[in-house]
């Protein structure tokens, strides 16, 4: 299913309290622990309305004292700004096959791609120079892509690519590789899983799903309890049996494809 553009609604109406700063939630998006983080967005939240009876009603007061001093020293997110990050997250992992398109806040440019497409664009507005670190060298570019070109054009540092004859000839060529890439390929059939942590819906595939586990819920799968466990190899043997059914039809062994013709 293509990501339509009603389904995400512009930034600008998705956002509440507007006076509240929009950027540098690095802080809050470090802790590890998603009940502090959870309980401490309520908190700012219902502290920014001055709704101080919920907070009375949520929280003891040794918990409110501890987290008006976070509050007062990360900068959080609304709610509504974590709502629509998570649907766009969401969106994104349930749709790979297609490429997130996002448009420039300034300067209204459609950017498609992953975040380091996001990056080097931001270098077109903000002076964040990448410093070329060649001794002597005073040049300064204003995305990674513009300084490696400096670098390969200036410095030559693609001297290594008149030795790739010499190491890598065509007559070093073994094949394409072929299990993983076809599964890889195989992506637009959706398969794709639950995590397995309570609570956390992240939609994962057998290859990110170790680096979700140890990014989001700082575990690996030998720290999964036993429901938990058992819950993540059923699903991942669901997607490599579905992998594996969809297979020769993508990539029909040849044959099959000698019998068809």
């Amino acid at each position: 299913m293509k990501i339509q553009e009603d389904q995400l609604k512009p930034v600008e109406q998705a956002l509440e309290e507007p006076k509240r700063e929009l950027f540098g939630h690095q802080k809050f998006c470090q802790l590890k622990n998603l009940k502090t983080a959870t309980d401490l967005a309520l908190f700012s939240h219902f502290s920014y309305k001055n709704q101080d009876d919920v907070l009375e009603e949520l929280f003891d007061e040794e918990e409110r004292e501890r987290y008006r001093s976070l509050d007062e020293s990360i900068n959080i997110p609304t709610i509504k700004r974590m709502l629509l990050f998570a649907k766009i997250e969401k969106l994104i992992t349930q749709n790979r096959v297609y490429k997130p398109i996002w448009k420039c806040q300034l300067c209204k440019v459609s950017i498609k791609g992953t975040i380091s497409q996001r990056f080097s664009h931001i270098g077109q507005h903000e002076d964040l120079p990448c410093s070329c670190f060649i001794e002597d060298c005073d040049k300064y570019l204003k995305t990674p892509t513009s300084l490696m070109n400096h670098l390969q054009k200036s410095h030559n540092l693609m001297e290594s690519r008149k030795y790739l004859d010499r190491y890598f000839p065509p007559e070093s060529f073994v094949e394409l590789c072929d299990r993983k890439d076809k599964k890889t390929h195989l992506r637009h059939i959706s398969a794709f899983f639950e995590c397995a942590i309570a609570g956390c819906n992240f939609m994962a595939s057998t290859y990110t799903f170790s680096r979700h586990l140890k990014g989001a819920h700082s575990k690996n799968i030998k720290n999964l309890t036993e429901e938990e466990l058992f819950k993540y190899k059923t699903a991942r043997e669901k997607c490599i049996k579905a992998v594996k059914e969809a297979l020769p039809e993508y990539f029909p062994y040849k044959t099959k494809i000698e019998e068809e013709e």
